[in-house]
């Protein structure tokens, strides 16, 4: 298996984008937004043998009389620049001249192999898609729920006819909001919703039990990939520039003081940053499995209102207690749910439903979304042709 650099975005450190339209951002993004890998091994070297049975991604292959293709080495001399000595630059012997003829098309962040599959898949699936429109399915039926919904994605006029008026109500939740006390029921509001919030709750094997699933309570909420984006000084510009990115989506919704919110929901995004676990952390097994009874957690975070969020996310009845992942997180959140900050938390739950809705909104809000979480995280130019994503939502929400 090949691995595939990406295309350099200044977001793209450690980058694994929890948000609604994720890619996979590897350290090797750090190279030239040219450089692009197919792995061809050669038969110039002796290889272990677990490598010499494994063919070539992408090679190419001869055709058969018939019309089929028929296999061979599985080493691509096409591909080999045989003017470097594999022992100078085994990289560039390899698959140089895959690299100076191959361009990493102006709306993916990376190229490869597997690319080019995920480019013949999404024509057979917009087929499919075209066929099911033309058939009219049975209503109910998963046939019809992915024709409907490609359909309505693709209506942009009624997208840009309806405006902001799909969040509105949620909007007028967030201004509702008069005290510390109703921040777990906005919480759970936002889960429903697929809307990040600083607590996060999901359904996992039981770390210590393998025949039982457990509820996992587990850090959330932040806009930027991983908590260290906020403390890190090489990330200062991106910062701001994400916070620039707010003002601008909230000045498109209108919203007054729109640089001002802008700035609050980054500091109290870097406070909440500032008690969340590292990457690391939250990598180890043991660690990470605590769990607590509802008694428990509500001493370990008093300010929340823990039975309206346990009923509103319907855990109430359905357990009796909940695996913590980062118990000091949850202790240390209690003292950013005060009455007093208020005011920023109703600036944070507003730009985190306008950033979970932009990219479904209309032009202006998807355009905004794409220049920043596109473009300037993940370096990519061009946004994709609107039935690419919306097939890729398709894939997403709908499953098998």
């Amino acid at each position: 298996m090949m691995p595939t650099p990406v295309r350099a975005g200044d977001g793209s450190r450690r980058r694994t984008m929890p948000t609604i339209l994720s890619s996979v951002i590897t350290p090797s993004a750090m190279h030239s937004r040219r450089d692009v890998l197919k792995l061809a091994l050669t038969s110039t070297l002796p290889l272990p043998l677990p490598l010499a049975l494994l063919p070539a991604c992408g090679g190419h292959r001869a055709a058969a009389p018939d019309g089929t293709a028929t296999g061979h080495s599985g080493v691509d001399a096409l591909d080999i620049d045989a003017g470097v000595r594999p022992q100078d630059d085994l990289y560039r012997h390899a698959n140089g001249k895959w690299l100076d003829r191959t361009e990493i098309p102006a709306e993916n962040a990376s190229w490869g192999t597997f690319n080019e599959v995920a480019e013949r898949t999404l024509g057979q699936l917009r087929d499919i898609l075209a066929r099911l429109a033309a058939t009219d399915p049975a209503p109910g039926s998963s046939e019809r729920i992915a024709a409907d919904f490609h359909a309505s994605f693709m209506d942009e006029a009624t997208l840009e006819r309806r405006g902001l008026s799909v969040v509105e109500a949620d909007l007028r939740r967030v201004d509702a909001l008069r005290g510390a006390a109703e921040l777990a029921g906005m919480m759970a509001h936002c889960l429903a919703l697929s809307v990040p919030c600083p607590l996060a709750v999901g359904v996992q094997q039981d770390g210590r039990d393998a025949s039982r699933h457990a509820a996992v309570l587990f850090q959330s909420g932040l806009g930027l990939p991983d908590r260290s984006y906020y403390a890190e000084a090489a990330m200062a510009p991106l910062v701001e520039r994400y916070q620039a990115h707010i003002a601008t989506v909230m000045t498109l919704a209108g919203l007054p003081d729109a640089a001002s919110q802008a700035a609050s929901v980054v500091a109290l995004e870097r406070q909440l940053a500032a008690i969340q676990w590292s990457a690391v952390d939250n990598r180890d097994q043991v660690r990470t499995y605590n769990p607590r009874t509802i008694a428990q957690l509500k001493a370990d975070l008093p300010a929340f209102d823990w039975d309206v969020f346990l009923r509103a996310t319907d855990l109430a009845t359905r357990t009796e207690s909940l695996v913590v992942m980062q118990p000091s997180y949850l202790r240390a959140l209690d003292g950013l749910l005060r009455d007093e900050r208020m005011d920023a938390w109703r600036s944070y739950f507003r730009w985190q439903i306008l950033r979970t809705a932009s990219p479904y909104l209309d032009a202006r809000f998807a355009a905004a979304d794409f220049a920043f979480h596109g473009t300037v995280l993940a370096g990519v130019p061009v946004q994709p042709p609107r039935w690419k994503r919306a097939i890729d939502t398709l894939n997403r929400i709908a499953g098998d």
